[in-house]
């Protein structure tokens, strides 16, 4: 915690069938009177909020009234529009679940606190460009998982708040979790915090779905529990990931560390970071929730501390690219920008910042770009493995065209594509 800023920190770890927590830190710094974190502390637990639209729709599809595999125009109003006629007939939710939609999927449209928010909301998908063939690449998609949790509530015939206490929360038992802002406000609230400096809690309706649950360490190690017993649907591999998991599941990213295959998700709010992790070849499971932006280093920590491991196994000789200047250039991306180049020792580095665009996501001028060095990954050409903090160990790739030439750089699960014309002065 004091080496990353971390102002208050809850741990649970759940091991055949018993839980235990290691809590430390406070709820928001400043205080006269410092609150101290506890298990049933609350925080936003960010994109974790997607295993519960993934749960939700199991629910609906054990019940026989959900499809997977069935367009979702099938379940929406007649009214329902993609960018095309094509993507409007032939998405399904397992094309939203497995981040393969295609579209740009970190669009953030705030419409309202009402009650069709999450329809207005879908009715701007129309608007979306498509990046990539629907079904062909995998881009990690908050937009997807909206429109996910709007098939979830119009199955169930009510709203997505009220579906997902029905199907999720009610049965699974979890008290203390919610998507509404009145009903946390009256337990003990932690406040995310970006550069030892409270955050505004900001939480758009419409997106409840990709990364609006609030929940606790104690809540989230009985979600995590039951999943452990039942979730085998949810965690079977569909189709590979890229560099961001060897695997995606129905949601639910799936890596072998260590030997054990371990199913997990992150989540980043504004202020927040949270990890969720099971192992259920060993009963085993953690949850870690923190109210500060660390870019996901305390998961590392906890990772190797758990398995003896930072990194997922791979296999191979390393590879050994003829030429970097293949790579040099500049990518964009709706969150991020990122300027590919060789660094002073022969090697790549990326510079990764907030592009002016995206400054109304944050609420505040830019952060400084950061910069991390690059190493090719054993096993498979065109990964990479960032070096140096506040990346370290993050995964990276090189995504090429039809033509073999490098078009995209993924990174943190999305893909950018290559600016044209934008190769980078130091690259050969």
């Amino acid at each position: 915690m004091a080496e990353l800023a971390i102002p208050g920190v809850a741990v649970g770890v759940w091991q055949d069938g018993a839980a235990e927590f290691v809590c430390a830190g406070v709820t928001r710094l400043g205080e006269t009177v410092p609150v101290p974190v506890d298990e049933h502390t609350v925080f936003q637990i960010g994109s974790i909020s997607k295993t519960f639209v993934a749960g939700a729709a199991m629910a609906l599809v054990d019940q026989g009234r959900l499809d997977l595999d069935a367009p979702v125009r099938t379940y929406l109003p007649a009214s329902f529009r993609l960018s095309s006629d094509e993507l409007t007939e032939r998405v399904t939710m397992r094309h939203l679940f497995t981040h393969v939609a295609g579209w740009v999927g970190d669009y953030f449209a705030d419409t309202g606190e009402g009650d069709d928010a999450l329809a207005v909301f879908v009715g701007k998908l129309a608007k979306a460009p498509q990046l990539t063939p629907l079904g062909s690449v995998y881009s990690y998609s908050n937009s997807a998982l909206n429109l996910a949790s709007y098939v979830v509530a119009a199955v169930h015939g009510t709203s997505y708040e009220r579906a997902l206490r029905d199907l999720v929360l009610g049965p699974l038992g979890l008290r203390s979790t919610t998507l509404s802002t009145e009903s946390a406000i009256t337990r003990r609230v932690a406040i995310g915090h970006r550069d030892g400096r409270p955050q505004p809690w900001r939480r758009p309706r419409a997106h409840h779905g990709a990364g609006g649950v609030l929940s606790t360490a104690s809540d989230m190690l009985r979600f995590a529990a039951h999943y452990l017993e039942h979730g085998a649907a949810l965690f079977a591999p569909q189709r590979e990931a890229g560099c961001f998991s060897d695997a995606i599941g129905l949601v639910w990213r799936v890596d072998v560390v260590g030997g054990d295959e371990v199913v997990h998700h992150g989540g980043t709010t504004n202020g927040y970071e949270a990890d969720l992790r099971l192992v259920p070849a060993r009963g085993l499971a953690w949850v870690m929730l923190t109210n500060a932006e660390h870019h996901h280093q305390l998961d590392h920590v906890l990772v190797r501390h758990f398995l003896g491991t930072g990194q997922p196994d791979s296999a191979g000789p390393a590879f050994v690219p003829d030429s970097l200047s293949p790579y040099c250039g500049t990518y964009d991306a709706a969150l991020y920008e990122a300027t590919v180049d060789i660094d002073g020792a022969g090697g790549l580095r990326a510079t990764v910042s907030v592009p002016e665009r995206a400054v109304w996501l944050r609420g505040e001028a830019p952060p400084p770009a950061d910069v991390t060095r690059l190493a090719f990954r054993p096993g498979i050409a065109d990964r990479v493995v960032a070096l140096d903090p506040p990346f370290a160990g993050n995964r990276a790739e090189f995504v090429r065209g039809p033509g073999g030439e490098v078009e995209w750089f993924r990174w943190d699960g999305r893909i950018a594509k290559r600016r044209p014309g934008a190769e980078n002065p130091n690259s050969p």
